[in-house]
Protein backbone atom coordinates (compact mmCIF):
# COMPACT_ATOMS: atom_id res chain seq x y z
CA UNK A 1 0.00 0.00 0.00
CA UNK A 2 1.45 3.13 -1.05
CA UNK A 3 1.95 6.68 1.47
CA UNK A 4 -0.93 8.69 -0.53
CA UNK A 5 -3.52 5.36 0.15
CA UNK A 6 -2.51 4.95 3.85
CA UNK A 7 -2.76 8.56 4.27
CA UNK A 8 -6.47 8.09 2.54
CA UNK A 9 -7.85 5.75 4.35
CA UNK A 10 -6.24 6.63 7.83
CA UNK A 11 -7.98 10.14 7.81
CA UNK A 12 -11.66 8.40 6.53
CA UNK A 13 -11.65 6.14 9.18
CA UNK A 14 -10.39 9.16 11.39
CA UNK A 15 -13.31 10.41 9.99
CA UNK A 16 -15.78 7.74 10.27
CA UNK A 17 -14.71 7.26 14.22
CA UNK A 18 -15.28 11.56 14.59
CA UNK A 19 -18.81 10.64 13.59
CA UNK A 20 -19.53 7.72 16.03
CA UNK A 21 -18.29 9.41 18.64
CA UNK A 22 -20.44 12.26 18.25
CA UNK A 23 -23.48 10.55 17.81
CA UNK A 24 -22.67 8.37 20.95
CA UNK A 25 -22.09 11.83 22.96
CA UNK A 26 -25.66 12.96 22.04
CA UNK A 27 -28.42 12.82 24.89
CA UNK A 28 -31.78 10.60 24.17
CA UNK A 29 -33.43 13.81 23.20
CA UNK A 30 -30.20 14.89 20.89
CA UNK A 31 -30.50 11.80 18.86
CA UNK A 32 -34.35 11.76 18.72
CA UNK A 33 -34.20 15.05 17.21
CA UNK A 34 -31.88 14.07 14.18
CA UNK A 35 -33.85 10.59 13.56
CA UNK A 36 -36.56 12.88 12.74
CA UNK A 37 -34.88 15.90 11.03
CA UNK A 38 -33.40 12.64 9.05
CA UNK A 39 -36.97 10.96 8.53
CA UNK A 40 -38.64 14.63 7.57
CA UNK A 41 -35.63 15.38 5.10
CA UNK A 42 -36.25 11.72 3.66
CA UNK A 43 -39.87 12.40 3.33
CA UNK A 44 -39.90 15.77 1.68
CA UNK A 45 -37.31 13.98 -1.43
CA UNK A 46 -39.76 11.17 -1.87
CA UNK A 47 -42.97 13.37 -2.15
CA UNK A 48 -40.82 15.50 -4.61
CA UNK A 49 -39.78 12.12 -6.18
CA UNK A 50 -43.05 10.91 -6.38
CA UNK A 51 -44.36 13.63 -8.43
CA UNK A 52 -41.65 13.13 -10.65
CA UNK A 53 -42.52 9.70 -11.13
CA UNK A 54 -46.42 9.99 -11.81
CA UNK A 55 -45.60 12.96 -14.30
CA UNK A 56 -43.14 10.47 -16.27
CA UNK A 57 -46.01 7.30 -16.38
CA UNK A 58 -47.60 7.99 -19.23
CA UNK A 59 -47.99 5.39 -22.09
CA UNK A 60 -45.31 4.82 -24.29
CA UNK A 61 -43.31 5.29 -21.30
CA UNK A 62 -40.26 2.57 -20.71
CA UNK A 63 -40.42 1.34 -17.15
CA UNK A 64 -36.82 1.33 -16.89
CA UNK A 65 -36.50 4.88 -18.10
CA UNK A 66 -38.87 6.23 -15.47
CA UNK A 67 -37.29 4.10 -12.51
CA UNK A 68 -34.04 5.81 -13.51
CA UNK A 69 -34.62 8.81 -13.72
CA UNK A 70 -36.97 8.90 -10.58
CA UNK A 71 -33.81 7.35 -8.91
CA UNK A 72 -31.21 9.75 -9.95
CA UNK A 73 -33.43 12.33 -8.71
CA UNK A 74 -33.17 10.49 -5.54
CA UNK A 75 -29.75 10.26 -5.03
CA UNK A 76 -28.73 14.01 -6.51
CA UNK A 77 -31.30 15.02 -3.93
CA UNK A 78 -30.07 13.09 -1.06
CA UNK A 79 -26.46 13.12 -1.57
CA UNK A 80 -23.60 11.75 0.50
CA UNK A 81 -25.63 11.38 3.50
CA UNK A 82 -28.25 9.70 1.90
CA UNK A 83 -29.85 7.82 -1.36
CA UNK A 84 -32.57 5.19 -2.37
CA UNK A 85 -33.94 3.67 0.71
CA UNK A 86 -36.05 0.82 -1.48
CA UNK A 87 -35.73 0.52 -5.07
CA UNK A 88 -38.18 2.05 -7.18
CA UNK A 89 -41.37 -0.49 -7.99
CA UNK A 90 -42.98 -0.17 -10.59
CA UNK A 91 -45.95 -2.89 -10.78
CA UNK A 92 -48.12 -3.44 -13.36
CA UNK A 93 -51.85 -4.71 -13.40
CA UNK A 94 -51.99 -8.41 -11.04
CA UNK A 95 -48.18 -7.19 -9.76
CA UNK A 96 -48.75 -5.70 -6.28
CA UNK A 97 -45.01 -5.28 -5.09
CA UNK A 98 -41.43 -5.52 -5.87
CA UNK A 99 -41.10 -5.34 -9.48
CA UNK A 100 -38.23 -3.26 -10.09
CA UNK A 101 -36.27 -3.35 -13.92
CA UNK A 102 -33.31 -5.73 -14.55
CA UNK A 103 -30.51 -4.35 -16.51
CA UNK A 104 -32.41 -5.19 -19.88
CA UNK A 105 -36.25 -4.26 -19.02
CA UNK A 106 -37.96 -3.34 -22.25
CA UNK A 107 -41.58 -2.67 -20.39
CA UNK A 108 -42.95 0.07 -21.70
CA UNK A 109 -46.06 1.61 -19.80
CA UNK A 110 -49.60 1.09 -21.94
CA UNK A 111 -53.27 2.44 -21.62
CA UNK A 112 -55.43 0.60 -19.61
CA UNK A 113 -52.74 -0.47 -16.95
CA UNK A 114 -53.10 -0.02 -13.74
CA UNK A 115 -49.79 1.24 -12.42
CA UNK A 116 -48.36 1.09 -8.95
CA UNK A 117 -45.38 3.28 -8.13
CA UNK A 118 -43.74 2.77 -5.06
CA UNK A 119 -40.23 3.98 -3.26
CA UNK A 120 -38.19 4.62 -0.32
CA UNK A 121 -35.25 6.96 0.69
CA UNK A 122 -33.04 7.12 3.40
CA UNK A 123 -31.15 9.97 4.97
CA UNK A 124 -28.82 8.30 7.46
CA UNK A 125 -30.66 5.19 7.61
CA UNK A 126 -33.74 6.68 8.07
CA UNK A 127 -36.41 5.56 5.39
CA UNK A 128 -39.29 6.92 4.33
CA UNK A 129 -42.05 5.05 1.89
CA UNK A 130 -44.81 6.19 -0.53
CA UNK A 131 -46.56 5.20 -2.92
CA UNK A 132 -49.56 6.11 -5.42
CA UNK A 133 -51.60 4.25 -8.16
CA UNK A 134 -51.97 5.58 -12.00
CA UNK A 135 -55.11 4.14 -13.29
CA UNK A 136 -54.77 4.31 -17.64
CA UNK A 137 -57.67 2.06 -17.75
CA UNK A 138 -61.39 3.38 -18.66
CA UNK A 139 -62.93 0.29 -17.33
CA UNK A 140 -66.07 1.62 -14.97
CA UNK A 141 -65.35 -1.39 -12.97
CA UNK A 142 -61.69 -0.63 -11.82
CA UNK A 143 -62.19 3.54 -11.04
CA UNK A 144 -62.89 2.75 -7.51
CA UNK A 145 -60.05 0.89 -7.35
CA UNK A 146 -56.97 3.24 -6.51
CA UNK A 147 -59.96 4.71 -4.44
CA UNK A 148 -60.78 1.93 -2.07
CA UNK A 149 -56.67 1.90 -1.04
CA UNK A 150 -56.35 6.14 -0.60
CA UNK A 151 -59.62 6.15 1.28
CA UNK A 152 -58.24 3.07 3.49
CA UNK A 153 -55.26 4.20 4.30
CA UNK A 154 -56.34 7.73 5.13
CA UNK A 155 -58.89 5.89 7.25
CA UNK A 156 -55.83 4.11 8.98
CA UNK A 157 -53.59 7.36 9.45
CA UNK A 158 -56.53 8.78 11.22
CA UNK A 159 -56.11 6.13 13.65
CA UNK A 160 -52.86 6.34 14.35
CA UNK A 161 -51.93 7.58 18.36
CA UNK A 162 -49.92 6.77 20.68
CA UNK A 163 -51.68 3.32 21.87
CA UNK A 164 -53.74 2.75 18.87
CA UNK A 165 -53.88 -1.24 17.82
CA UNK A 166 -52.59 -2.17 14.76
CA UNK A 167 -55.26 -4.98 14.24
CA UNK A 168 -57.88 -2.42 15.47
CA UNK A 169 -56.48 -0.73 12.60
CA UNK A 170 -56.48 -3.46 10.43
CA UNK A 171 -60.27 -4.13 10.64
CA UNK A 172 -60.96 -0.78 9.46
CA UNK A 173 -58.94 -0.64 6.04
CA UNK A 174 -60.80 -4.21 5.39
CA UNK A 175 -64.11 -2.71 5.65
CA UNK A 176 -63.40 0.45 3.53
CA UNK A 177 -61.86 -2.26 1.13
CA UNK A 178 -64.54 -4.19 1.09
CA UNK A 179 -66.84 -1.89 1.06
CA UNK A 180 -66.03 -1.16 -2.82
CA UNK A 181 -66.14 -4.63 -3.40
CA UNK A 182 -62.41 -5.21 -3.59
CA UNK A 183 -60.67 -7.30 -1.96
CA UNK A 184 -57.47 -6.57 0.32
CA UNK A 185 -54.34 -8.00 0.00
CA UNK A 186 -54.22 -10.31 3.33
CA UNK A 187 -50.81 -11.05 3.06
CA UNK A 188 -49.38 -7.84 2.70
CA UNK A 189 -49.39 -5.15 5.51
CA UNK A 190 -47.69 -1.77 6.51
CA UNK A 191 -45.21 -1.61 8.64
CA UNK A 192 -42.61 0.24 11.23
CA UNK A 193 -39.75 1.33 9.88
CA UNK A 194 -36.13 1.58 11.76
CA UNK A 195 -32.85 2.64 10.98
CA UNK A 196 -31.65 0.69 8.06
CA UNK A 197 -34.45 -1.29 8.19
CA UNK A 198 -37.22 -1.09 6.11
CA UNK A 199 -39.73 -3.52 7.55
CA UNK A 200 -39.45 -3.37 10.99
CA UNK A 201 -41.10 -5.72 13.85
CA UNK A 202 -44.49 -4.04 13.92
CA UNK A 203 -47.58 -4.96 11.38
CA UNK A 204 -50.16 -3.14 10.48
CA UNK A 205 -52.66 -5.81 8.63
CA UNK A 206 -55.39 -4.83 5.67
CA UNK A 207 -57.35 -7.98 7.41
CA UNK A 208 -59.21 -8.59 10.95
CA UNK A 209 -56.47 -10.45 13.20
CA UNK A 210 -57.13 -11.52 16.63
CA UNK A 211 -54.79 -9.11 18.42
CA UNK A 212 -51.86 -6.84 16.95
CA UNK A 213 -49.31 -4.24 17.76
CA UNK A 214 -49.89 -1.05 20.20
CA UNK A 215 -48.16 1.97 18.17
CA UNK A 216 -46.17 3.85 21.01
CA UNK A 217 -44.53 7.81 20.80
CA UNK A 218 -41.69 7.67 17.98
CA UNK A 219 -42.90 5.02 16.43
CA UNK A 220 -42.54 5.30 12.76
CA UNK A 221 -45.22 3.97 10.53
CA UNK A 222 -45.78 3.39 6.67
CA UNK A 223 -48.65 2.54 6.19
CA UNK A 224 -49.53 0.92 3.23
CA UNK A 225 -52.47 -0.71 1.36
CA UNK A 226 -53.50 -2.85 -1.41
CA UNK A 227 -57.02 -3.41 -3.22
CA UNK A 228 -57.53 -6.17 -5.52
CA UNK A 229 -60.21 -7.32 -7.87
CA UNK A 230 -58.75 -11.02 -7.34
CA UNK A 231 -58.35 -13.13 -4.58
CA UNK A 232 -57.10 -10.73 -2.34
CA UNK A 233 -53.52 -13.32 -2.50
CA UNK A 234 -50.46 -12.68 -3.89
CA UNK A 235 -47.95 -16.02 -5.46
CA UNK A 236 -44.58 -15.16 -5.52
CA UNK A 237 -43.10 -15.46 -8.87
CA UNK A 238 -39.86 -17.36 -9.72
CA UNK A 239 -37.71 -14.29 -9.76
CA UNK A 240 -37.00 -10.81 -8.49
CA UNK A 241 -34.49 -8.34 -9.22
CA UNK A 242 -34.59 -6.68 -5.52
CA UNK A 243 -32.00 -8.09 -2.56
CA UNK A 244 -31.14 -7.74 0.74
CA UNK A 245 -28.82 -8.36 3.28
CA UNK A 246 -29.43 -10.40 5.77
CA UNK A 247 -26.61 -9.91 8.56
CA UNK A 248 -24.97 -6.98 9.65
CA UNK A 249 -21.62 -8.88 10.14
CA UNK A 250 -19.46 -10.37 7.37
CA UNK A 251 -19.07 -13.95 7.16
CA UNK A 252 -16.25 -16.41 6.60
CA UNK A 253 -16.89 -16.58 2.36
CA UNK A 254 -14.42 -18.81 0.23
CA UNK A 255 -15.58 -17.69 -3.27
CA UNK A 256 -13.43 -14.35 -4.32
CA UNK A 257 -16.41 -13.08 -6.15
CA UNK A 258 -19.17 -13.57 -3.54
CA UNK A 259 -16.93 -12.34 -1.09
CA UNK A 260 -16.68 -8.97 -3.22
CA UNK A 261 -20.10 -8.45 -3.68
CA UNK A 262 -21.21 -8.98 0.20
CA UNK A 263 -18.35 -6.34 0.72
CA UNK A 264 -19.62 -3.69 -1.62
CA UNK A 265 -23.31 -4.73 -0.48
CA UNK A 266 -22.13 -3.95 3.07
CA UNK A 267 -20.42 -0.58 1.96
CA UNK A 268 -22.74 0.61 -0.23
CA UNK A 269 -26.48 -0.52 1.10
CA UNK A 270 -25.93 -1.96 4.79
CA UNK A 271 -29.33 -3.95 5.44
CA UNK A 272 -31.22 -1.67 3.10
CA UNK A 273 -32.72 -3.63 -0.05
CA UNK A 274 -30.99 -2.75 -3.63
CA UNK A 275 -31.32 -4.65 -7.15
CA UNK A 276 -29.54 -6.34 -9.72
CA UNK A 277 -29.42 -3.49 -11.74
CA UNK A 278 -28.11 -0.97 -9.71
CA UNK A 279 -24.76 -2.95 -8.42
CA UNK A 280 -24.02 -4.34 -11.75
CA UNK A 281 -23.48 -1.13 -13.06
CA UNK A 282 -20.93 -0.81 -9.55
CA UNK A 283 -18.82 -4.07 -9.59
CA UNK A 284 -18.82 -6.90 -12.25
CA UNK A 285 -19.80 -10.13 -10.44
CA UNK A 286 -20.90 -13.46 -11.97
CA UNK A 287 -24.52 -13.78 -11.16
CA UNK A 288 -23.45 -17.17 -9.33
CA UNK A 289 -21.51 -15.24 -6.73
CA UNK A 290 -25.07 -13.62 -5.81
CA UNK A 291 -26.81 -17.01 -6.23
CA UNK A 292 -24.45 -18.36 -3.86
CA UNK A 293 -25.14 -15.47 -1.08
CA UNK A 294 -28.72 -16.24 -1.94
CA UNK A 295 -28.22 -20.07 -0.86
CA UNK A 296 -26.46 -19.64 1.98
CA UNK A 297 -28.77 -17.16 3.68
CA UNK A 298 -26.86 -14.00 3.90
CA UNK A 299 -28.89 -12.12 1.26
CA UNK A 300 -32.33 -12.29 1.14
CA UNK A 301 -34.41 -12.17 -2.75
CA UNK A 302 -37.47 -10.01 -2.88
CA UNK A 303 -39.41 -12.11 -5.23
CA UNK A 304 -41.97 -10.41 -7.51
CA UNK A 305 -45.52 -10.68 -5.80
CA UNK A 306 -48.60 -10.80 -8.12
CA UNK A 307 -52.35 -11.63 -7.88
CA UNK A 308 -53.85 -14.19 -9.85
CA UNK A 309 -53.47 -13.51 -13.59
CA UNK A 310 -56.22 -11.07 -14.84
CA UNK A 311 -57.23 -9.47 -11.71
CA UNK A 312 -55.94 -5.92 -10.93
CA UNK A 313 -54.31 -4.41 -7.96
CA UNK A 314 -54.22 -0.90 -6.88
CA UNK A 315 -51.78 0.45 -3.49
CA UNK A 316 -51.24 3.37 -1.32
CA UNK A 317 -48.62 4.10 1.20
CA UNK A 318 -47.34 7.16 3.35
CA UNK A 319 -45.26 7.42 6.12
CA UNK A 320 -45.89 8.75 9.91
CA UNK A 321 -44.03 9.81 12.46
CA UNK A 322 -46.32 9.01 15.74
CA UNK A 323 -45.44 12.15 18.82
CA UNK A 324 -46.91 11.94 22.02
CA UNK A 325 -49.68 14.11 21.47
CA UNK A 326 -50.14 14.02 17.50
CA UNK A 327 -49.12 12.43 14.10
CA UNK A 328 -46.62 14.07 11.61
CA UNK A 329 -47.35 12.67 8.37
CA UNK A 330 -43.69 12.57 6.39
CA UNK A 331 -44.41 11.50 2.62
Amino acid sequence: MNAKKQTEEASSNESADAGEKEEHELTEEERKEKALESYRQAGKIAREALKKGVSLCKPGKKVIDLIEEVEGYIIEEAGETGGIGFPMNVSINNVAAHYTSGPRDFTEIEEGMMVKLDLGVHVEGYVADHATTINLSDDPALENLPVAAEESMEAAIGMLKVGAKTHEIGSKIYEIIKSYNYNPIRDLSGHSLERWIVHGQKQVPLIPVPTGNVIDADDVIAIETFASTGEGQTHPQNYGNIFQLMITRTPKIRNKSAKRLIGFIAKNFKTLPFCHRTWSKEIAVPRFALNELINSGIIMEHKILSDIKGSYVAQSERTVYIHEGEIEILT
